[in-house]
């Protein structure tokens, strides 16, 4: 995806001055940046990333907690809510 970002500088020759973060990358044409991120592309700059996810979690659904799964009704929250008194 390519931006016009405000914290970019685009110079006369078609370099990108990046200060995004503090390294303050000076990307020539068709570089990346110290990131990995960022990307030149003719005076453009380019999110290498964007719209990529950046991890992936697989967990099953058993252990998830189930007490409020489903539509909850009257019912449902009388029995949930039900403790015997102890005397």
């Amino acid at each position: 995806m390519i931006v016009d970002d405000p914290l970019v500088d685009v110079g006369k020759d078609g370099t990108i001055n990046c200060k995004v973060c503090a390294r303050r990358c000076r990307i020539p044409k068709g570089g990346t940046g110290f990131c990995g991120i960022r990307k030149n592309v003719n005076g453009k700059l380019d999110l290498i990333v964007y719209g990529r996810p950046s991890a992936f979690g697989i967990d099953p659904v058993e252990k998830k907690p189930q007490l409020f799964f489903g539509q909850q009704t009257d019912r449902n929250l009388a029995r949930q809510s039900f403790k015997p008194k102890m005397h």
